[in-house]
């Protein structure tokens, strides 16, 4: 922890990368009395723009970054992480990444004082911090991750500590409930307006299955799958016939649950 942190828990920050994460997360903590002092982007157009709103220094030179700032976050893609540790300055602060998969030994190879801040939240551009926004906590020390919990806590989220290992497997579940089934939505949405039907029709159906999710979801799966209704099914494939791509996913959608629930 360097020595520019405040008495009442405050951190300095500074973020590497300017995307939708970076975004979220410096606002965030910026409106919760935190201060950021540098946003580093190779974008200098949203680089630029969020130190303005920031109110914090852009740096579009990874090596003149300073090195006073308690708690550095590295929001770039996952695949950029590794990359982006090799050409930081050497840092006796903390270093974090956001990342659901990425291994904490990206970081803890360079930095003796490294952790994970990774937000459980679907970002997107149009992102809406949600009121039950958890994170997962991840720290080389115990002190590094008192003083993340801290952070977490300043911001009234709730935060889970967990290893890289269950952090990735957790990881891998989220895809499976947001970014699947979004994909749902759309294939969806798409079938509905092709034929010219209104997709808001399926929205208290939306909102009744995800306010039902108490306990184990298997017990509340429904519909001709489950039931093996041959017949149902095979109407529907055949409404699908000149979508080779969707028939194909409703397949294997329906041979999925069917399997799940038969064994």
């Amino acid at each position: 922890m360097s020595d520019t942190q405040t008495k009442d828990n405050k951190f300095t920050l500074t973020f590497i990368g300017s995307g939708n994460v970076a975004w979220l997360l410096a606002i965030l903590f910026k409106t919760s009395g935190h201060k950021i002092k540098e946003i580093y982007s190779r974008n200098k157009k949203t680089g630029s723009a969020l130190s303005k709103v920031t109110g914090s220094k852009f740096v579009s030179d990874i090596q003149k970054i300073n090195n006073h700032s308690d708690i550095y976050f590295i929001t770039t893609n996952d695949d950029s992480i590794a990359e982006v540790v090799t050409h930081l300055p050497d840092s006796q602060s903390i270093v974090v990444h956001t990342s659901g998969t990425v291994d904490i030994q990206v970081l803890k190879k360079k930095f003796k004082n490294a952790g994970v801040v990774y937000p459980l939240q679907s970002i997107t551009s149009a992102s809406v911090l949600s009121d039950e926004l958890t994170f997962c906590l991840e720290a080389t020390s115990n002190k590094v991750l008192t003083s993340l919990k801290q952070l977490i806590t300043s911001v009234n989220c709730r935060f889970v500590v967990m290893n890289s290992q269950k952090r990735a497997k957790l990881h891998l579940a989220a895809v499976l409930v947001n970014n699947f089934t979004n994909h749902l939505y759309a294939q969806a949405y798409s079938f509905l307006n092709k034929n010219r039907i209104e997709f808001n029709l399926l929205k208290p159906l939306i909102t009744h299955t995800a306010k039902r999710l108490e306990g184990n979801p298997a017990a509340f799966q429904t519909g001709p799958a489950v039931r093996n209704d041959n017949k149902t099914i095979q109407q529907h494939l055949s409404l699908l016939k000149d979508n080779k791509q969707l028939a194909e996913l409703y397949k294997q959608m329906t041979e999925s649950i069917y399997k799940f629930h038969k064994k």
